[in-house]
């Protein structure tokens, strides 16, 4: 039996399109900021009316969210509204200071990590990324926001183990 989801009660929110990536896989071409992407103003609109018609559950992403302008400013908005917070986010730009900054607002937050090994993570990320996502992913882990990366492991599900004990 399928289930229906209430699909107005979430809102998939894409804040821009720079990302400081370039993956194989981006369906987006994400890479550039747009020259029409929203103001912080016009998205907390949005989000008001969200939130006014029942709304719920609001998930940011791009390109790579934190490279919007108004990135903190908006996703604290949304949870002062009262709306569930998740970020997609590649991991790479955030700071110790953001993090304790934002954590407040944030209900959960994901990260992609495509492998396993630095070696597999660099052949769709690029080179040097991997363990600077697997120290992010635990930092946020630490200050209690619920944490999870999405893993792809291109085929080496038995070197899972691995990962885990980077963490």
């Amino acid at each position: 039996m399928a289930t229906v989801v209430n699909a107005s009660k979430y809102l998939n929110v894409y804040l821009t399109n720079a990302c400081n990536l370039h993956c194989v896989h981006c369906f987006m071409n994400a890479g550039t900021k747009l020259e029409y992407e929203l103001n912080a103003e016009k998205w907390k609109a949005v989000l008001q009316d969200f939130a006014q018609a029942s709304g719920q559950f609001v998930t940011f992403t791009g390109g790579e969210p934190t490279m919007y302008d108004g990135f903190e400013e908006v996703v604290t908005f949304a949870h002062q509204l009262g709306l569930k917070v998740t970020v997609l986010s590649n991991g790479l730009l955030w700071t110790e200071e953001q993090i304790l900054r934002i954590k407040p607002y944030i209900d959960e937050i994901q990260f992609s990590i495509d492998g396993v090994t630095e070696q597999d993570n660099a052949k769709v990320r690029g080179k040097n990324h991997f363990q600077k996502v697997v120290d992010t992913v635990c930092r946020f882990a630490m200050t209690e926001v619920r944490t999870q990366w999405q893993r792809h492991s291109h085929g080496k599900i038995s070197a899972q183990p691995m990962l885990i004990g980077n963490l």
